[in-house]
């Protein structure tokens, strides 16, 4: 023993644990707006449950497969989750992360694989991802998609802003 620590003591880590009755017990009882899911979704009666509470039901796709399998079982917004996210990223449906998009090339695509509102993740930390990749797809030929402007934000080079000055700008007819 040093320094009073037993070093032979399990340490206790997180784990991930699955969305269960009790968890949806919680949603129930708190009620919030939108319960979003990774990996997948929980079993159809759990979502049917959580749904019965108003909430909206948003979950992450690392692949326009995954994306149609969401919206297929009722999500109402899908998070394009590119390979850029990590090690962390929400894949289910295959373990090949071969196939894995990163972020500029997933979020077109599951935006035209989908009718439902597409959340980009990962890989959007330069300034000039934010007006090549969000000015492209702001339009996108259907009132769904937009793009959603933080105050303050920042790339890594520390330049804030700029992204609002998407809004209304492009290439595609509405």
């Amino acid at each position: 023993m040093e320094l009073g620590l037993d070093q032979n003591i399990p340490v206790l880590s997180a784990n991930r644990a699955p969305f269960d009755d009790t968890m949806c017990d919680l949603v129930i009882e708190f009620h919030p707006e939108v319960v979003s899911f990774h990996f997948g979704l929980p079993e159809e009666k759990l979502v049917l449950r959580v749904r019965d509470t108003g909430a909206k039901v948003v979950s992450s796709a690392t692949s326009v497969d995954e994306a149609r399998w969401l919206e297929d079982r009722g999500c109402d917004a899908i998070i394009a989750q590119g390979y850029e996210a990590g090690g962390h990223r929400g894949i289910f449906l295959t373990q090949d992360v071969s196939t894995q998009a990163g972020t500029m090339a997933l979020v077109p695509q599951v935006v035209d694989a989908v009718k439902v509102p597409v959340i980009a993740a990962g890989g959007y930390r330069r300034r000039a991802w934010h007006f090549g990749g969000f000015c492209s797809w702001s339009g996108g030929g259907a009132d769904r998609n937009g793009l959603l402007a933080v105050p303050g934000g920042q790339d890594q080079s520390g330049i804030s802003g700029g992204a609002e000055k998407c809004h209304g700008q492009s290439d595609h007819a509405h």
